[in-house]
């Protein structure tokens, strides 16, 4: 007979996750992917962009729960203080946080995110193209080197840039150069446009390049490539001028809050974000596009990420925190040999993105592989990681919360 307390040790073990990956035609096909390559399905000749781990209702991971493949959004409402934590499961009764990988080929769309009371607003209006109510903060850490869209061109720049592509400058030419918001006077200019002028102004200037490939820029070969892809009349091709086009090294990281204009344009990250799908959009893009709430949202203030350095956490290296500003989650990767215990005050989804490692915990040793996700209830208290050669990432909700 099992008494009542190895019910609890048996119950609330680590569990081993069985996640969705999203099928976006700009992710990487097949081997090129990292996520066909750790979920075994490098084989398969279509695009993997993101891979999905979370209790979002639009796609949940599986756990196996009292003897069946169970949504993880069911367990924690069955066992929501073992699962989430005390703390967490009074103020979200959800797992708060959503944790992904991307893997990135061809750009995302020209998009923002809005704040929670936007997002209640543009839930209550219209469910289908903003399927939650809540907001969607996010991090991006770098796992490759990744290019992006971030933010606003400052104005004195733009203004060069208006000189030097008179194709968009004649789009906008009631835009006063001393308008205090001339970026985003020219941003909504540039977008609310006459298509049939837009269009000829983007032939006009692919033209113009075409005809001279020596002196290209980095903006104009990715509005190249936009075009090939989108054609002449997507709105967000002019976007590589209008935004501040960067560069993120493998191992960094940035933070996005609500309003903030970005598009990813290549490479592989690991992402994680309040538990949502809210996407306002407006380019390079053939999914729903709401330019007005885009235009109504947009933060012009904000002209460049600001790179975020990895802290380490304790004397030995290899363990790293990258300390956010948000209450739903914070990230940490394990990236050296070493045993490393961690504390679980809430629950937490760990990744291990290459290598190998041992995990420990009362239930006995768990082996983690490449392709590995585990979810730690908050019941558990505390596991160790025993890492040889892996690569793993861990999200959980900060104390403060």
């Amino acid at each position: 007979m099992v008494d009542a307390h190895q019910k609890i040790r048996m119950k609330y073990r680590p569990l081993l996750l069985q996640c969705s990956v999203q099928h976006y035609d700009w992710g990487k096909v097949g081997a090129q992917s990292i996520i066909a390559q750790i979920t075994g399905r490098a084989s398969e000749a279509k695009p993997f962009a993101e891979l999905w781990m979370g209790a979002h209702p639009k796609a949940p991971a599986l756990a196996e729960w009292n003897g069946k493949l169970t949504a993880l959004q069911h367990i924690v409402k069955s066992n929501p203080g073992e699962i989430l934590g005390e703390k967490v499961a009074a103020r979200w009764a959800e797992i708060p946080f959503l944790f992904k990988i991307l893997s990135i080929a061809e750009p995302l769309s020209i998009q923002l995110h809005p704040n929670k009371e936007e997002a209640q607003k543009l839930h209550a209006r219209d469910a289908q193209n903003y399927p939650d109510q809540n907001h969607k903060p996010e991090v991006a850490i770098a796992l490759t080197s990744i290019e992006l869209l971030y933010g606003l061109q400052s104005a004195a720049h733009l203004k060069k840039v208006l000189t030097e592509y008179p194709e968009i400058q004649s789009l906008v030419p009631s835009v006063r150069a001393d308008h205090p918001h001339f970026s985003a006077q020219v941003f909504e200019g540039v977008l609310r446009s006459d298509p049939l002028a837009y269009e000829r102004s983007v032939l006009a200037l692919a033209s113009r390049l075409e005809k001279s490939p020596g002196s290209r820029k980095n903006a104009d070969t990715w509005f190249l490539r936009a075009k090939a892809t989108f054609g002449p009349q997507d709105k967000g091709l002019l976007c590589f001028y209008l935004m501040n086009l960067c560069e993120i090294p493998a191992g960094k990281a940035i933070f996005t809050g609500p309003h903030i204009p970005h598009a990813y344009l290549s490479g592989e990250i690991v992402e994680c974000m309040a538990n949502s799908d809210n996407v306002v959009r407006a380019g390079l893009t053939t999914k729903f596009q709401d330019q007005e709430t885009l235009f109504r949202l947009l933060d012009a203030t904000v002209h460049a990420p600001t790179l975020i350095e990895p802290q380490r956490v304790g004397s030995a290296p290899g363990r790293d925190l990258f300390e956010l500003p948000s209450d739903e989650f914070q990230v940490e990767r394990i990236s050296a040999a070493g045993e490393f215990k961690f504390d679980l005050s809430s629950v937490a989804i760990a990744i291990c993105i290459k290598g190998e490692c041992a995990l420990k915990c009362e239930e006995g040793i768990q082996q983690l592989t490449a392709g590995s996700i585990v979810l730690f209830p908050a019941a558990l208290k505390s596991c160790i990681f025993v890492n040889t050669d892996g690569l793993l990432f861990i999200a959980s909700v900060p104390n403060k919360a």
